[in-house]
């Protein structure tokens, strides 16, 4: 047992009620990504889900998969979890043929009528009476509203286009956007281009809402609307529940043995729809698109009737939905997730596409055709792509490469582009989409999301990783422990907790005269492969700033090699890294080839642009020796993969304050060394939506000297 913990001597000692302890910061265990609990062993990892409290608005995190087909209703579930099944969950529908009284939420006040234009203007009487509701809440009324759509299935000659029960959901969305935000003077939903039933029966409607401002801003947003209602089988392209502004890129190549005869009517409308809607995409290629579905599915391997759940969010996407109906979600750019309906509304103020009518549409659902306005974007392909152009080029700075929607169209129609010399071309495209469009969904209400796996809810505060509810489960599980894996005395002191030395208080000053001459002192962070003790590590990628932050050096080491032939070489050493290797190549390289500059133009640019002279200048890096080592394999030059391990004679130079040692000498409630762990810690940087994140060599860097202005300050 630990010295110092409560469980080496007598009884546990009540804790103290969970918020009023939380409150002062006492937990820095909460400050611990998943995979760093279960590396320290607070929780086991196949135990993390069973902590998602009955509370939490959205049900079933964690095993929304089913658990490898052992779920497949709700009553499995909730007996997996150890739940009565008699109370059911809010956030969930039952299944039809149960009694759903358990199971509704509060009813609105009102449904606005759809065909009335003063349902779509601001009434200052009727707002306090129209109860604003969370996107979660609106969604669960959508899914009651949405139509039935048992007899409009792909193998049927039914068109049934449900119209009417589309507008009144249309119109009640447009009711909680002015209900959420009063910046909205009125909020009229529009048809663009196609009446109904056009071009064929019961084809999807490009439903849109202009968006009036109290600025006089006028903002035409698209809506693409999927509502899946207690529909039973699921397993369909989306157009089945009639959504716009989408190309299903899965049907339009549909040709020959691919097609199911039942369904060849079905697909040839669908590609008709699609080569109609073309001028209707290309006007609108640069206007945000709201991405609105009522439920999310679960359990995969379900049969009949599938669970689902009420989504929690709306999605914002940046441009017209391209997807798949084999894919899980769209891969188009996302501008962002929303929890919070007036904040949405802030952010198509911020991003939507200004609108200027030749004839301005008066009446609900009035049909618009494109020749009767403009639209002012306000933006450009290259902004739109330039999160996914980052991760496309990855570093890639030798040569000039542009992403453009075509790219992306090409990739999906053709499901492949044009390949490269080395046919490396597709999967760099898709590593680049699927990572923009993964990053943009770990943000919600413009805020990073708590890190219990799908959860939408925010951080609880600054000192924790994970929202109210999973922080406070946490907790509980902590306090629960036997045997204890983290001294509880590392968490019982901490509102960062400063145990300053005689030792520790020169070595500051000492750092703070660094800044006197910021260029002699060079932050340094390498990923790299790590090799046995006699050779040296491989660098794949590095950045180096100066100690008051400037960036000297940003990107990846160039070895002229594919992936697979970088794995072959390094495989007689490194054999059971394989997969370890290949995550990190990809992670820094974006694609299956190495790019960036070579060892030699690397060495040349920080000897003569950035001055380097061993006699001058200090390195610092987080902890690693490694780094030490990689700097001085691109000092030699030398551009061999396989290298002995380099001589500690050349690197006097190199580490003379510790920082990451420093750090664990000055807080003691640090749960952990890594450099993520003590960046938050000290509550830095919670929020960042730069598109990089730790394990990135410039993001590290950066990482690294905001730790040192937060020390520096302590002297």
């Amino acid at each position: 047992m630990r010295q110092g913990s409560s469980r080496a001597d007598g009884p546990r000692k009540e804790p103290v009620k969970i918020t009023d302890q939380y409150d002062s910061g006492h937990y820095p265990f909460l400050m611990l990504s998943p995979e760093e609990l279960h590396s320290y062993e607070v929780i086991q990892r196949n135990e993390l889900h069973k902590l998602h409290p009955f509370e939490h608005p959205v049900p079933f995190i964690g095993i929304e998969g089913g658990r490898s087909g052992r779920l497949k209703t709700f009553e499995d579930a909730y007996k997996y979890l150890g739940q009565q099944t008699q109370t059911f969950h809010i956030g969930h529908p039952l299944e039809p043929s149960e009694p759903s009284t358990n199971n509704k939420m509060e009813k609105p006040v009102q449904l606005p009528d759809p065909n009335s234009t003063s349902s779509y203007l601001r009434d200052p009487k009727s707002q306090g009476i129209i109860k604003k509701m969370t996107a979660q809440e609106v969604n669960s009324w959508l899914y009651s509203l949405s139509p039935k759509y048992e007899p409009r299935t792909l193998c049927s000659t039914e068109r049934n286009p449900f119209y009417h029960e589309l507008t009144t959901c249309v119109a009640f969305i447009c009711q909680q956007m002015m209900a959420a935000n009063d910046k909205l003077k009125s909020a009229l939903p529009v048809r663009v281009e196609f009446g109904y039933d056009q071009p064929f029966q019961g084809a999807p409607q490009q439903w849109a809402i202009k968006l009036l401002f109290t600025t006089d801003i006028e903002i035409l947003l698209p809506l693409a609307l999927c509502l899946k209602g207690s529909v039973k089988d699921e397993v369909a392209p989306d157009s089945l529940y009639l959504q716009g502004w989408t190309i299903d890129h899965a049907l339009l190549p549909c040709t020959g043995q691919k097609r199911i005869r039942k369904r060849e009517k079905s697909i040839k409308y669908m590609q008709q729809f699609y080569e109609n809607s073309q001028p209707i995409f290309d006007k609108f290629r640069l206007s945000p698109v709201l991405y609105i579905t009522d439920v999310d599915m679960l359990f995969l391997r379900t049969p009949g009737w599938r669970p689902r759940r009420f989504s929690a969010r709306w999605t914002l996407y940046s441009t017209i939905l391209h997807t798949s109906y084999r894919f899980k979600s769209p891969l188009s750019p996302v501008y962002g997730t929303y929890m919070d309906i007036g904040l949405m509304v802030d952010k198509v103020l911020e991003k939507g596409s200004q609108v200027s009518f030749i004839v301005p549409p008066k009446h609900p659902f009035q049909l618009v055709k494109l020749s009767q306005f403009t639209l002012d974007h306000g933006t450009s392909e290259s902004n739109i792509l330039s999160d996914s152009l980052h991760q496309f080029t990855a570093g890639d700075t030798s040569s000039h490469i542009t992403l453009r929607f075509k790219d992306i169209e090409d990739y999906f129609y053709h499901e492949s582009a044009v390949p490269d010399s080395e046919g490396i071309y597709r999967e760099r495209l898709h590593h680049a989409l699927k990572s923009s469009v993964e990053r943009g969904f770990n943000f919600v209400d413009n805020k990073r999301k708590c890190m219990f796996y799908t959860c939408p809810e925010p951080p609880w505060s600054s000192r924790t990783y994970y929202c109210r509810y999973h922080s406070g489960a946490l907790i509980r599980h902590f306090f629960d422990l036997t045997p204890l894996s983290i001294d509880v005395s590392t968490t019982a002191h901490s509102e960062l907790e400063l145990s300053i030395t005689d030792s520790t208080r020169t070595t500051l000053k000492e750092l703070k005269t660094m800044f006197l001459r910021p260029e002699n002192t060079w932050i340094m962070d390498f990923e790299f492969i790590s090799m046995p003790v006699k050779y040296s590590p491989i660098p794949l990628q590095l950045a180096i700033r100066q100690i008051d932050g400037k960036l000297l050096y940003s990107g990846n080491v160039d070895y002229k090699l594919s992936m697979k032939d970088l794995v072959e070489i390094t495989s007689p050493y490194v054999s059971d890294k394989h997969g370890m290797m290949g995550t990190l190549f990809l992670r820094c390289y974006g694609g299956l080839k190495t790019n960036g500059e070579t060892p030699p133009k690397i060495r040349d640019h920080l000897r003569d642009v950035c001055g380097y002279d061993k006699d001058k200048v200090q390195l610092l890096s987080w902890f690693s020796a490694h780094d030490m080592q990689c700097f001085l394999r691109i000092l030699s030059g030398n551009d061999g993969l396989i290298q002995d391990k380099m001589s500690h004679l050349n690197a006097s130079n190199f580490q003379s304050i510790n920082v990451g040692k420093l750090c664990r000498d000055l807080f003691p409630g640090l749960a952990s060394g890594r450099l993520g762990t003590v960046h938050q810690y000290l509550g830095k940087n919670t929020d960042s939506s730069s598109g990089e994140d730790y394990h990135n060599a410039s993001y590290d860097t950066a990482a690294m000297v905001d730790i040192i202005n937060v020390l520096v300050g302590l002297v």
